[in-house]
């Protein structure tokens, strides 16, 4: 309850700041807003979730490698793609994708399923403040480029600087090379995008934003709603959305973002539960890690 608390209290907020917007919201208007969306949009969208979903399994495979767990790949992908769908989706995400994965994963013990989402956990979080920075440091103009771009040389140096220590452990823990480190930026870097790309796609294209304008306001708002806990981060995203896209019409701006929840989050999840529930039955007993 205590975690929940924490989306309904943003929505409180967002409602009464915008209290006289929202009581406005005809429901008439917002059914001509999503029957608007073209075909190309949804299809468009549809895409790009697949690629962010795609691009989570392949950083749970890096994370997996890292650990020293090798089950099998076929199998592992499809886990993989069902743990993110889900956790996203049902909120408490490392809990809930560790859940997902041991069941999909039967020779992974409860503990290295739940080592295997602490460290994409870990990892996601740093990426996306990494390419958030690197939205603002290199994006369009505001205000705080200059603080951005020495952050990010300040990240740099010090994520250059740990890579080049010769211990092997840090904190207890084994230290990822660079290789690793690099695959994992890379695939966090997509899947952000491509969901970023998937929301954007649902825009109005009469009033969409640039795409590199939108992309600082999106993470921001992925990263709050991720950090909450809160089903689908819901609560969180819809104020920074709301907050900083204040040009678009409310009708259209909540069409898109329901689409978005459907896409995004609804739809993977149904596809993610039913291979939870479904999957340990259809597939053929898995061999033991390698």
């Amino acid at each position: 309850m205590a975690r929940l608390a924490i989306p309904v209290a943003v929505l409180a907020v967002l409602v009464w700041l915008g209290g006289e917007q929202v009581m406005q919201i005809n429901v008439m208007d917002l059914s001509d807003s999503l029957r608007d969306l073209s075909a190309a949009q949804w299809l468009c969208s549809l895409a790009a979730t697949l690629a962010a979903y795609i691009a989570a399994a392949a950083q749970e495979r890096a994370v997996m490698a890292h650990l020293e767990l090798r089950p099998e790949p076929r199998r592992a992908f499809g886990a993989a793609m069902a743990a993110a769908a889900v956790a996203q989706t049902v909120g408490f995400g490392p809990v809930v994708g560790a859940i997902v994965r041991k069941r999909l994963l039967p020779c992974l013990s409860l503990p290295q399923s739940f080592a295997v989402s602490a460290g994409i956990t870990l990892a996601f979080f740093a990426g996306l403040a990494l390419l958030a920075l690197g939205a603002v440091a290199f994006g369009p103009e505001t205000g705080t480029r200059g603080e951005a771009r020495a952050a990010l040389v300040a990240v740099a140096l010090i994520g250059a600087g740990l890579c080049a220590l010769p211990a092997r452990t840090m904190f207890g823990l084994r230290k990822p090379g660079g290789s690793t480190v690099m695959r994992l930026a890379a695939w966090i870097f997509v899947d952000c995008l491509a969901l970023c790309l998937a929301f954007w796609s649902l825009l109005p294209s009469a009033v969409r934003p640039d795409f590199l304008v939108l992309l600082p306001t999106f993470l921001l708002g992925l990263g709050a709603g991720l950090a909450s806990g809160s089903p689908a981060g819901v609560g969180p995203f819809e104020a920074a959305m709301a907050l900083h896209l204040p040009g678009l019409d409310a009708h259209d701006l909540l069409a898109s973002l329901l689409a978005f929840r459907f896409v995004a989050y609804a739809l993977p999840a149904l596809c993610g539960g039913v291979w939870a529930l479904l999957g340990p039955s259809l597939l053929t007993r898995e061999p033991k890690l390698a």
